[in-house]
């Protein structure tokens, strides 16, 4: 009995009879009618007892209800037996030829027998039986070709998948092998602006203390051009006081030579001394300030000649590096 309610289940799943969709199944059936059955491999008593059934061929199974009430064919009945092994024969001890048995040896014990209201109906359900089993035959055979059919176009979709996954992959690794390379690329324009930015730098630094060290030059030039104007202003009052002296020297020495021309001789000679002093006092002014006016000039021409070599070798030097 459980094998039997086993294949029962089975079989209900085939048709449709459990789950949300037993509701909504319509099904086509090749031959339907009432029928009196009897369990004779049954233990109970009860199945032992003829009982009017509404009995079903559908797709390959034999199926009974209690009543034609269920004209919708979409409840669970109350049998179902698979056509596809089983064996149908007519009872010989039944001399009328109403009563014909169902076997089916995949289901142990498992043996109805079921009676109809003439041998002519009895025949008729047994034609549908075997009608039923040929057309489950037929059914298997065509799900074989369908699950073939879609085997094959299973195997070309993942043949066809795998080819998509491959050219993506080669599409990846082409574009990841572009992205290294611009990486490669762009690091080493990174670097070289690293670089010329250190050399801009250190260009800049060398320039501001370039400007640092023309400012001080330019300081300098006007310090010693400052020393020169003084040097100058000092040459021009020394020249002024010289010129001064010399003045005073001659009238002195013309007042000398008006006092002393009536004298007599002895004092010619003192006239004489006079007159020597006058001209080494006049020597020596000439010639102290004709050598302090040439030292100033030679330093004052010494300072400026190095100053100007100084600005054209900066000058010769400031060029800005170029980037590569």
């Amino acid at each position: 009995m459980t094998e039997i309610r086993a294949t029962q289940s089975k079989a209900e799943k085939l048709l449709g009879f459990q789950g949300d969709v037993a509701m909504n199944k319509k099904i086509v059936v090749q031959q339907n009618g009432y029928l009196l059955i009897k369990n004779i491999s049954s233990n109970n008593p009860l199945d032992l007892t003829w009982r009017k059934r509404f009995c079903v061929i559908k797709d390959g199974f034999f199926l009974w209800y209690n009543s034609d009430s269920q004209s919708g064919f979409d409840r669970k009945p109350k049998g179902i037996l698979p056509l596809n092994s089983a064996f149908t024969n007519k009872r010989k001890e039944d001399k009328e030829g109403c009563t014909f048995e169902i076997v089916h040896p995949d289901i142990y014990q498992c043996e109805f027998l079921f009676r109809a209201i003439s041998a002519v109906e009895a025949d008729q359900w047994i034609y549908a039986l075997e009608n039923g089993k040929k057309a489950n035959w037929e059914n298997a055979m065509l799900g074989a070709a369908m699950i073939q059919s879609m085997q094959s176009t299973g195997n070309k979709k993942e043949d066809e998948k795998k080819k998509a996954i491959q050219d993506l992959q080669e599409k990846v690794e082409k574009l990841n092998k572009a992205t290294k390379d611009k990486m490669r690329i762009l690091e080493r324009e990174r670097k070289q602006i690293e670089n010329f930015e250190t050399q801009l730098k250190n260009h800049d630094d060398l320039i501001g203390d370039k400007l640092e060290e023309a400012k001080n030059i330019e300081l300098a030039i006007k310090e010693e051009e400052q020393i020169f104007k003084e040097s100058e202003a000092k040459r021009r009052m020394l020249e002024q006081k010289l010129s001064m002296a010399t003045m005073a020297l001659r009238r002195l020495e013309t007042s000398f030579q008006l006092e002393f021309a009536s004298t007599k001789a002895d004092a010619q000679f003192d006239n004489v001394n006079v007159q020597e002093n006058v001209n080494a006092l006049k020597s020596f002014f000439e010639e102290t300030f004709s050598q302090h006016r040439a030292n100033q000039e030679k330093v004052v021409g010494k300072k400026l000649k190095h100053i100007q070599q100084t600005l054209r070798r900066k000058k010769t030097k400031n060029k800005r590096p170029s980037l590569y």
